[in-house]
C-alpha cells in the first residue's frame, strides 16, 4: 500500500527527473529509485519495477525487524494494547524515564 501512495505521489516522475539530470548517484542506491531505472532505460515494464520496489520494501522491512528484535533495549508499545491515548503517552513516559535502567 506504500509503494502505491508513493507511485501515486509522483515518485515515478521524480525518480525520472533525478535520473534525466544523471543526479542518481545517491539515489540509485535507495529503495524505490533503482527499482526504476530498467524501466526508464526500455528495459522492463512499469508494473514489473513497481512489484520489484514492493519486494524489496519488504525485504528491507523485514531486515529492520529483525535488528530492533535482536536489541534488547527496544521496549515496544503496541497501540492496540491501549484503548486511550493518554495511557500511550504514559507507557511511552515510563518507557524513556526507565530508559538508562535496562
Amino acid at each position: 500500500m506504500r509503494v502505491d501512495e508513493m507511485v501515486q505521489a509522483g515518485l515515478i516522475e521524480e525518480a525520472r527527473a533525478l535520473w534525466e539530470e544523471k543526479s542518481m548517484r545517491t539515489a540509485a542506491n535507495a529503495i524505490g529509485y533503482k527499482e526504476l531505472i530498467p524501466y526508464f532505460e526500455n528495459e522492463a515494464l512499469l508494473s514489473d519495477c513497481i512489484d520489484k520496489i514492493k519486494q524489496e520494501t519488504r525485504r528491507y522491512a523485514k531486515r529492520q525487524l529483525t535488528w530492533f528484535r535482536k536489541n534488547e533495549r527496544i521496549r515496544w508499545i503496541i497501540i492496540e494494547d491501549f484503548s486511550k491515548k493518554c495511557e500511550i503517552s504514559e507507557k511511552s513516559k515510563k518507557a524513556i524515564a526507565n530508559y538508562g535502567r535496562i
